[in-house]
């Protein structure tokens, strides 16, 4: 129940990786520009690689997540697979 009240609330300020605030400053108005409001799924999954690019980028700066980040393929593979899913 707390994690859905937080989903619609203020985020969190808990650290969870140490991975600098500028970084995730520049991943978080990079996506900004590339996921618009009023974007459909097919257009939301068209910009996911980028999406993915600035995500591994800005994760890369923790050590301990960069060995656990999945590969473009691997990432690409769980797009298409959460695209069936939501197909059913």
């Amino acid at each position: 129940m707390a994690s859905a009240a937080r989903q619609g609330g203020v985020p969190s300020r808990t650290r969870l990786a140490n991975i600098p605030q500028r970084a995730i400053d520049k991943a978080a108005k990079f996506l900004k520009k590339m996921i618009l409001f009023d974007e459909d799924d097919e257009e939301i999954r068209g910009n996911l690689r980028h999406v993915r690019t600035a995500v591994q980028e800005a994760l890369e700066h923790n050590p301990k997540l960069k060995d656990h980040l999945a590969n473009k393929d691997e990432f690409l593979d769980n797009v298409e697979e959460s695209k069936n899913l939501s197909n059913h």
